[in-house]
């Protein structure tokens, strides 16, 4: 009751070299090779029948993560998209194109996981590139221009999204709980400098719930 919009994961990407999207929809599993479960809406369906409700679906796609973990000689690595990676920047432009093309009942594309990994100091990262280079790090691995490239990425879906007419681009984006955590956390770790994305996106969504870490206050 009362429900405006519904969010519908499609795609879980994953580093190149491994299962590269878990479906959450079933009979999506054209695209790239996928791979689907019957434990889940068709998504022509739950698009009709949420259209006739009165409820916008949005396709919501994870970009860069979220993280898997290998064993490399017995150290636990967690994996991640690098975000400059032009391949894979080409493969979320053509998963977006698949969906808008295919679903015209969407409203549009809800991303998730733009940006950096939020790395703990201690933990390990292996960090898939082009062509299936890696390179391994530990603690935080966002360059200095990482909103730059965040932004970039962004404008390339957006791009995409315009050759849509109607449709909208949205993200959701980590929440700062102050000043302080946004400069030295949210933009200079994950990469994520709100007004650079907003440039390219119709909503900007913010991660704010209770979760057990922070208190009711935080959000």
């Amino acid at each position: 009751n009362g429900v405006q919009n519904a969010y519908v994961g499609v795609f879980e990407t994953t580093a190149t070299g491994t299962q590269n999207g878990n479906l959450f929809i079933e009979n999506d599993y054209s695209f790239n090779g996928g791979t689907t479960s019957d434990n889940y809406y068709d998504l022509a369906d739950f698009i009709t029948a949420a259209t006739a409700r009165s409820v916008d679906v949005y396709a919501w796609v994870t970009v860069f993560g979220p993280e898997s973990t290998i064993d490399v000689g017995g150290v636990t690595y967690k994996t991640w998209v690098d975000p400059a990676s032009t391949e894979h920047q080409t493969y979320i432009n053509n998963l977006i194109t698949h969906l808008l093309t295919n679903y015209p009942g969407l409203k549009g594309i809800v991303i998730d996981y733009i940006r950096y990994a939020d790395a703990g100091s201690t933990e390990k990262y292996r960090v898939y590139k082009d062509s299936g280079t890696y390179t391994d790090y530990t603690g935080n691995f966002a360059p200095v221009n990482a909103t730059t490239i965040m932004a970039n990425v962004v404008a390339s879906y957006k791009a995409t999204v315009v050759g849509f007419p109607g449709k909208e681009l949205a993200a959701e984006v980590y929440s700062a709980s102050d000043d302080s955590t946004y400069n030295n956390w949210v933009k200079a770790d994950l990469g994520q400098d709100y007004a650079l994305l907003a440039v390219s996106l119709d909503k900007i969504v913010p991660m704010a719930y209770h979760i057990g870490w922070y208190p009711a206050s935080w959000v």
